[in-house]
C-alpha cells in the first residue's frame, strides 16, 4: 500500500462543536493509553493508532518496530505500514489504490473476500465478478468495489433488506420447528402440563410448544455456554407427571454478564425409577450431560431436592466425573438435620406433650381458642413423632407458642372433664418444671438454627445478598454451638480437625457450672420451682443435645466454615479487603479451580489487582446490586484469567428460593430463550402459500386497514362489528380516575437551588430511572400533537400490553392517550383490563401484549376473580381485532375462556401478534375524559394597552380572570383582587386546600397551579407562588429575584410588599368564608407526635401536633355569626391513646370533651379514637348495619382462610399486620401464613376493593393510606343524623 503523507498543517476549527469532538478525541485517546496529547496533530504519526490496534488485538503490532519520535514522512509511513499489516494479517480487507502518474490517489478498490462472511452470512461470491456481492436474501448484487463493508453495513439496514430477513427466517423457523427437540418425550409432556395445566395429549402440537418455550436455539445456547462458563445443575426427583407416572427434572444454571443475573435453564427431563433411585438418577443425568456436550470439567455443584442420603450418594457418583463437584443441597437441609439430631437425644416428655396436645386438639369436640392458635399455622401431623418430622422452622415456632400460652393450657387442661384420663396426663405434664424447662431450653438453644432458616425462607434483597447471609451464618453456625459445651481450645481445635473425639471427650467439656442452658432464666425457673434437684439431670441431656446437633451441623456442612466465610467475605464487594491471599488460595484449590502451583500463583496476583483496581470504590459498588458489580468487573477481565474462572464459580452457585415450582418458571421463562412462535414464527399454511412473488418489494405482513375491516364485516353472523360492539378496554372507553396533580418544581426563598420535584405519587416512582427529554424528529398536527406519544420508545395508543405494577404480578392493559397536551418521555397511560383503572406507569415496566407465555401468572388466574376476568377481556378484545372467532365455545364462558388461553398460548395463529396491532392509533386519540381534578389553567396573557403607541405597561384588569387572562368572569379572588373564570374557580376550589408531606401547599396561592414555585420563608405559613403569576402579575424576573432572598415573606404574611397588579384583598378572610357558606367541617391532625405509642413524640405544639391548631383557625373562620341560625356542624379526631395534658389542651380549644369510638363493633378490626364535635347524636350506641363486615371472614378473598374473627389495629407499620409483636399473621393461605392484601385491608375500613389502587403505590403505600384513614361504618355512623338537615336523594 503506497501512501503518501500531507505535510502538517494547521486548521482552524470553524464551529465549537469541531472544537468540541476534538477534545473529546483527545481525552479519549490519554485515557485509553496514558499520553498527554495537546494537539489532534501530535497522533498523525501513526504511533498511536498502533497502540490502539494493539490494545483491541494484543500482539497484533510489533511494537518494538513502531518509531514513537517519528522525525519525518518516511517515519509516519513505516507506523501506517505496521498498522496496514496488521489489519490484513487479522482478517481487513484487501486495498488497492489507482494511482496517477503524478502519485496523488484517486480511488480504493475493495475486492470480495470470504472473511465478509464471518460478519454478514447472507453475502456470497457474485457471478459478475470481485467488485460485487451477492445478497442470498434480497437476490441481487451489490456494487462493493469501492466502499466494501460499509456498502454491506447500510445495505443490511435498508427496509427492504429487513423485511425479507423477517420472511426468511419465519420459514428457516418453521423448519427448525418441524425437526425433533433433542430433549426426551417426557420432557414435552411436562414443559406441556407445567405451562398449560394438561397433560398435552396431542404430540405434535406439545412439541410446537415446548419449541416455543425453550427457543429456536434449545440446546446450543445452553451448550456454548457451558463450554466455557461454570455452571450447576438442579435435579428435582419424583415431579409428577401423570397419575403412575414421576420424572426427574434437570436444570442447568449459570451466572450471564450480559444481564448481570443467574440465568437457570431447562435441560431435559429424565422418566424415574424406583429401584436403586439415587444410583439410576445420577447414571442417567451423566448420560444426559453427555448427550448435550456439558463439559463435566465446568461442573461445579450439584442441587437435589431428594432427602440427604439419596443426594449423598447421587454426588458421590457424579464426583467420578468431576471429583471438585460440591453438594451445596446440604447447606440448606442442614437446620433440619441438626434439629432432629438434638432433640432426639433429650427426654421425651417433651415430644409427647407436643404429640398428646396435638391429638386432644385433633379429637375435642370443643376447639379452643388457644389450640386453634397453636395449630393453626399448617403445623399437621398424624403419627407420634408428626413435630420431629417437620421443619426446624415450624418446630421452633410451636416449642415458642407453647412457652407463650402455658399458663393458658394449664388452665384448659385443669378445666377439662375429670374421666378424661388423656387430659389429666397432659396437666400433670404441664405442671413439672422439668418439661417446661426443656422447652425453655430449645427455644433458647434453636434460636441460631432457626434464624438460619428463616433467612432461607424470606428474602429482603438479590438473590445473591441472600446467599452471601446464608453463607456466612453457616460458617459461624459450629463456632456457636462448640462455644456452648466445650473449651475455647478444643472448640477451635474441633473447628479445624472436624474430628468426634474432641466433642465426646469428657476433659473437653466444660463444667456444669459453665455449661450453657440457654441462659440463666432456666436455672432461675427451676430454683423458684423448688425443682433444683432436676438441674443434674438436665444439664446431662443438654450436653448430649449439645454433642449430636453440633455433631450433625459438622457432618451436613458441604465445606469447612473457613471456606464458607472466604466464600461470602470475596464476593461481597464491602468486605473484599478483609480476604487474604491465603484464603483465596484455599478457594481455588478446594473448588478445583487451580490445579498447579503456578495457577494458585497466578490466581493470588490476579486477585491482589483485582483489590487495588477497587480501592476507594466502596461507594460505587454500594450503589450497585451484587450481580451488577461481578458483571462489570468480569467484562474487564481477560477469559483466560483464573480469577474470573473462581468468581463464575461463585456465582453459578444456587441460591434460595429453589421451591420447584418456583424455579420450573423462571427456567421455562427464560428471557435468553427466543419465543419465535410468539413474534416470528408462521403457520404451516401461510409458508406453503408464499409464492416466489412472496419476496417481491410490495409485500408486507400487516393487513392493511381495509383488509382487516373487510374481515371483521364480514363475521357479522357471530355479532357486530368492532365499530359497533362495545367492548370493555377498548377504544373511547374510560372509567372515571382519581386524579393527582402534576409533578411541582420546589425553589427554597434564598438558596438559589432546585430541588426535586414533588408530587403525591412520588414514593411509586423512587425506582424509576430518569428519563432526559427526547425532541420530536418530525412536527404533528395540532390534532395529534394533544395526545401522540413521541418519544420513541414504543408502546403508542391503542396497543395491548402487559404492566409490573408493585404488589401485583403482570397484569394486562391497554395504553391510552395522554390526557395532558404532552406526555412525560418514556411514561404511558395504561387502562387495566378487569377493572377499569388507570396508572402512568414507565416503559421499561411495560412489555407487548404477545409476551403472553412470559407474563400470564397461573396463579392470580386461579386465585384472584379480576385476573380472570382481565384476561378474558384482553383476549376477547385481541380476537376481535384477529378475526379469530370462539364461536365453538357455544356461549359458555368457561369452555370460551380456555379456548382463548390455549389460542394464546400456542402464539396467536395464524395471525400472529401483528394481527392485533392497533388499526390506527391516531384515529383514536380524542379522550372524553373532561375531569377537572386533572385541568391545568392556559397560560396567562399579558394585556397591553393599546390606546398608546409602544405601549410598555402590562396590566390586568378585575375583569379578568387572575389565573388564566380569561375575560369571562364567574367570581372575584377570595384573596387577590382580580376574578376568576368557571374552569379556574372549579380547579381553585378543589386545590385551595391540596397539602403536600412537606406541610406546604400543593399549588400556588394565587391560580393554584404552576410548576415552579417559591416557598415562603415564615415558619407558621405553608403558601407557595408560582413563577407565572409573580413574573407576569409582579413583574418580569420577580420569581429570580425573591429566590435570592432569604428569608422571604410572602404576600399573605406581609401584604405591603405586593407590587403590581397582585393585591391582597383588606377583607380577605371574610371572601373566604363568603365562598361557603360551609355547612360541615371535618378533619384530624396527624397522630405521630401525639400517641403514646411514639417514645420521640413533640406533643401537641410542636412538630405534626401543632397542625391541630390550622383545624382551630379554620374552625374559627368559618363559624356562623351569633345573627346567623343556619345549620354548622364539625367534626375532629385523633388517637385515644394521647397524654391527659394534649387531651385536655384539645378540649379546651374546642370547648368540648370527646366521645371514644372502636370500630371494632362495625368492622373487623380495633380502631379507638377520640371524635370532637357538634353533629347530633353523636353519643349514642354504635350499631351494625346489614352492610357492615364485622368478621374478617368476610373481607377476604376467595381461597383464603381467617385465623382471627377480630385482628388488631392497622396503622402504617407493616408489623402492624401481625396479630402481637411477634404475633402471627390472621390469615392462612396454601397452608402457610399470610398478610392481608390490599384489597383485603380496603374492605376492613368499608372501602371499595381497589379504591386505593392509584399511581403505581404498592402495598406499604397503600397500607400508609389506610393506616391513616378513618372507618367507613364509624363515619357513616356519626353522620347519618345529618340526613334530617340536609336534603339528601
Amino acid at each position: 500500500m503506497d501512501c503518501k503523507m500531507a505535510s502538517p498543517g494547521v486548521v482552524t476549527p470553524d464551529t465549537f462543536h469541531d472544537r468540541t469532538n476534538r477534545f473529546q478525541l483527545l481525552t479519549w485517546l490519554n485515557n485509553l493509553l496514558k499520553t498527554n496529547f495537546k494537539d489532534v496533530q501530535q497522533v498523525g504519526s501513526g504511533a498511536c493508532q498502533c497502540q490502539i490496534m494493539d490494545c483491541v488485538i494484543p500482539g497484533s503490532v510489533d511494537m518494538s518496530k513502531v518509531k514513537f519520535d517519528a522525525q519525518g514522512e518516511d517515519d509516519c509511513k513505516h507506523n501506517f505500514s505496521l498498522l496496514h499489516d496488521a489489519f490484513i494479517k487479522n482478517g481487513g480487507p484487501t486495498q488497492e489504490s489507482d494511482m496517477e502518474e503524478n502519485g496523488t490517489e484517486i480511488t480504493n478498490k475493495f475486492h470480495y473476500t470470504e472473511k465478509w462472511k464471518n460478519t454478514f452470512d447472507w453475502a456470497d461470491s457474485s457471478t459478475l465478478g470481485d467488485n460485487y456481492t451477492f445478497c442470498c436474501i434480497c437476490n441481487r448484487d451489490l456494487s462493493t468495489i469501492h466502499k466494501g463493508l460499509f456498502e454491506l453495513r447500510r445495505h443490511v439496514n435498508t427496509k427492504k433488506h429487513m423485511k425479507k430477513a423477517r420472511i426468511a427466517k419465519s420459514v428457516g423457523l418453521q423448519s427448525l420447528a418441524s425437526e425433533p427437540l433433542p430433549c426426551s418425550n417426557a420432557a414435552v409432556r411436562f414443559i406441556h402440563k407445567h405451562c398449560k395445566h394438561d397433560s398435552g395429549d396431542d404430540e405434535q402440537v406439545s412439541s410446537h410448544f415446548a419449541r416455543c418455550k425453550l427457543g429456536s436455539q434449545y440446546p446450543k445456547d445452553i451448550t456454548s455456554v457451558c463450554q466455557h462458563t461454570p455452571y450447576c445443575v438442579y435435579i428435582y426427583e419424583g415431579v409428577t407427571l401423570d397419575k403412575d407416572e414421576a420424572v426427574s427434572v434437570v436444570l442447568v444454571g449459570f451466572f450471564d454478564v450480559e444481564t448481570s443475573r443467574h440465568c437457570i435453564r431447562f435441560l431435559d427431563a429424565l422418566q424415574s425409577s424406583t429401584d436403586n433411585g439415587g444410583d439410576q438418577t445420577a447414571a442417567t443425568v451423566v448420560e444426559t450431560l453427555a448427550k448435550f456436550g456439558l463439559p463435566a470439567g465446568n461442573l461445579v455443584t450439584v442441587y437435589s431436592d431428594s432427602k440427604s442420603a439419596a443426594s449423598q450418594k447421587m454426588c458421590s457418583q457424579l464426583r467420578e466425573l468431576n471429583p471438585n463437584i460440591v453438594a451445596l443441597g446440604e447447606l440448606y437441609n442442614i437446620a433440619d438435620a441438626a434439629c432432629r439430631a438434638g432433640v432426639k437425644r433429650l427426654s421425651n416428655q417433651a415430644q409427647e406433650l407436643m404429640v398428646d396436645i396435638h391429638a386432644h386438639y385433633s379429637s375435642c369436640c370443643t376447639k379452643n381458642d388457644n389450640l386453634k392458635a397453636l395449630f393453626g399455622s399448617g403445623i399437621t401431623g398424624d403419627s407420634p413423632s408428626f413435630s420431629l418430622n417437620t421443619s426446624c422452622l415450624n418446630f421452633c415456632l410451636l416449642v415458642a407458642k407453647i412457652l407463650e400460652i402455658w399458663t393458658e393450657l394449664q388452665l384448659h387442661f385443669s378445666s377439662c372433664d375429670k374421666e378424661d384420663d388423656k387430659a389429666k396426663i397432659i396437666c400433670s405434664q404441664l405442671q413439672d418444671p422439668k418439661v417446661r424447662a426443656t422447652f425453655m431450653l430449645l427455644e433458647e438453644a434453636l434460636k441460631p438454627l432457626h434464624n438460619f432458616q428463616r433467612h432461607m425462607q424470606t428474602h429482603e434483597g438479590a438473590a445473591r445478598a441472600d446467599l452471601l447471609l446464608i453463607l456466612e451464618e453457616a460458617s459461624s453456625l459450629l463456632c456457636t454451638y462448640t462455644s456452648s459445651f466445650l473449651h475455647p481450645q478444643a472448640a477451635v481445635r474441633f473447628i479445624k480437625d472436624l474430628d468426634a473425639q474432641y466433642l465426646n471427650n469428657k476433659k473437653f467439656h466444660l463444667s456444669s457450672s459453665e455449661l450453657s442452658l440457654g441462659g440463666k432464666a432456666v436455672e432461675d425457673f427451676l430454683n423458684e420451682s423448688k425443682a433444683a434437684e432436676a438441674l443434674p439431670h438436665l444439664q446431662e441431656e443438654v450436653l448430649s443435645f449439645y454433642i449430636a446437633l453440633t455433631g450433625s451441623i459438622a457432618e451436613e456442612l458441604p465445606l469447612t466454615d473457613g471456606v464458607l466465610r472466604s466464600m461470602a467475605q470475596l464476593l461481597n464487594p464491602q468486605s473484599r479487603l478483609k480476604v487474604t491471599g491465603k484464603a483465596v488460595e484455599e478457594l481455588g484449590i478446594k473448588l478445583g479451580i487451580c490445579s498447579s502451583p503456578e495457577e494458585v500463583q497466578q490466581l493470588t496476583s490476579e486477585f491482589l489487582e483485582y483489590q487495588l483496581a477497587e480501592e476507594g470504590e466502596e461507594e460505587k459498588s454500594a450503589m450497585v446490586s451484587l450481580e451488577e458489580h461481578w458483571a462489570s468487573v468480569l467484562k474487564e477481565t481477560k477469559p483466560t484469567s483464573i480469577f474470573r474462572k473462581l468468581v463464575f464459580t461463585l456465582l453459578c452457585l444456587p441460591c434460595p428460593p429453589l421451591d420447584a415450582q418456583f424455579v420450573f418458571t423462571q427456567a421455562l421463562d427464560n428471557d435468553n430463550a427466543p419465543l419465535f412462535s410468539e413474534s416470528e414464527a408462521l403457520t404451516e399454511s401461510e409458508c406453503d402459500s408464499m409464492s416466489d412473488n412472496a419476496l417481491s418489494d410490495n409485500i408486507s405482513n400487516k393487513h392493511s386497514p381495509i383488509q382487516i375491516e373487510a374481515k371483521i364485516d364480514h363475521d357479522e353472523e357471530n355479532g357486530p362489528s368492532l365499530k359497533e360492539r362495545t367492548i370493555r378496554g377498548g377504544y373511547g372507553w374510560e372509567s372515571s380516575l382519581r386524579q393527582t396533580p402534576q409533578t411541582r418544581t420546589v425553589f427554597q426563598a434564598g438558596g438559589s437551588t432546585w430541588c426535586k420535584p414533588i408530587a403525591p405519587d412520588k414514593d411509586s416512582l423512587e425506582s424509576q430511572d430518569e428519563v432526559e427529554e427526547e425532541t420530536p424528529s418530525k412536527p404533528t398536527s395540532r390534532r395529534q400533537r394533544k395526545n401522540v406519544y413521541q418519544d420513541g420508545k414504543g408502546f403508542l395508543t391503542g396497543e395491548l400490553v402487559w404492566g409490573k405494577v408493585k404488589g401485583f404480578s403482570w397484569w394486562p392493559g391497554m395504553v391510552m392517550p395522554w390526557k395532558t397536551k404532552s406526555s412525560p418521555p418514556g411514561m404511558r397511560r395504561v387502562e387495566w383490563f378487569g377493572d377499569g383503572m388507570f396508572s402512568e406507569i414507565y416503559t421499561e415496566s411495560l412489555m407487548s401484549f404477545n409476551a403472553f407465555t412470559k407474563c400470564f401468572c397461573k396463579n392470580s388466574f386461579a386465585s384472584l376473580p379480576v385476573y380472570k376476568e382481565a384476561i378474558f377481556q384482553i383476549i376477547e378484545l385481541a380476537g376481535e381485532r384477529c378475526g379469530k372467532s370462539f364461536a365453538s365455545a357455544e356461549g359458555i364462558k368457561e369452555k370460551e375462556l380456555k379456548l382463548m388461553l390455549d389460542w394464546a398460548l400456542e402464539g396467536f395463529l395464524p395471525t400472529g401478534p401483528e394481527g392485533f396491532t392497533p388499526i390506527d392509533s391516531a384515529a383514536h386519540l380524542d379522550s372524553s375524559d373532561s375531569s377537572l381534578s386533572n385541568y391545568q389553567p392556559p397560560a396567562k396573557r399579558k394585556y397591553v394597552f393599546k390606546n398608546k403607541a409602544n405601549a410598555t405597561i402590562i396590566t390586568y384588569s378585575r375583569d379578568f380572570c387572575l389565573s388564566c387572562g380569561s375575560s369571562e368572569i364567574e367570581v372575584q379572588h377570595p384573596l387577590f383582587e382580580g376574578g376568576l373564570c368557571l374552569k379556574c374557580k372549579e380547579n381553585f376550589t378543589e386545590t385551595l386546600y391540596r397539602y403536600d408531606e412537606d406541610g406546604y401547599q400543593s399549588y400556588c396561592t394565587v391560580c393554584c397551579a404552576g410548576l415552579e414555585v417559591i416557598l415562603c420563608g415564615n415558619a407558621s405559613c405553608c403558601r407557595c407562588f408560582c413563577k407565572d403569576c409573580l413574573d407576569i402579575l409582579v413583574g418580569p424576573g420577580t420569581f429570580d429575584k425573591l429566590k435570592d432572598v432569604d428569608p422571604w415573606r410572602c404576600y399573605m404574611c406581609k401584604p405591603s410588599q405586593c407590587d403590581g397588579n397582585l393585591k391582597l384583598r383588606p377583607d380577605w378572610s371574610v371572601k373566604l368564608a363568603e365562598w361557603g357558606p360551609f355547612d360541615l367541617l371535618i378533619g384530624g391532625s396527624p397522630c405521630n407526635d401525639l400517641s403514646m405509642v411514639n417514645p420521640l413524640r413533640k406533643g401537641l405544639f410542636e412538630g405534626t401536633g401543632r397542625l391541630f391548631f390550622e383545624f382551630y383557625r379554620i374552625l374559627t373562620l368559618l363559624k356562623p355569626k351569633e345573627d346567623d341560625d343556619r345549620p354548622f356542624f364539625w367534626l375532629f379526631e385523633n388517637v385515644v391513646f394521647m397524654s391527659a395534658n394534649d387531651k385536655s389542651d384539645i378540649c379546651r380549644f374546642l370547648e368540648c370533651n370527646p366521645i371514644l369510638i372502636d370500630a371494632i363493633k362495625v368492622s373487623p378490626a380495633h380502631r379507638a379514637r377520640y371524635f370532637w364535635g357538634n353533629l347530633p347524636g353523636m353519643n349514642r350506641p354504635l350499631a351494625t348495619s346489614l352492610d357492615d363486615k364485622v368478621a374478617l371472614q368476610d373481607c377476604l378473598e376467595v381461597g383464603r382462610l381467617a385465623k382471627f374473627d377480630k385482628v388488631r389495629t392497622i396503622t402504617t407499620k407493616s408489623n402492624s399486620i401481625r396479630q402481637g409483636k411477634m404475633g402471627p399473621l390472621p390469615v392462612s393461605y396454601n397452608g402457610k401464613e399470610d398478610y392481608l392484601w390490599c384489597t383485603e385491608m380496603e374492605q376492613i375500613f368499608g372501602f371499595p376493593k381497589h379504591y386505593t389502587d392509584v399511581n403505581n403505590m404498592g402495598r406499604m403505600q397503600r397500607q400508609k393510606v389506610l393506616g391513616r384513614s378513618w372507618s367507613v361504618p364509624v363515619i357513616r355512623h356519626l353522620f347519618a343524623p345529618l340526613k334530617d338537615y340536609f336534603e339528601c336523594e
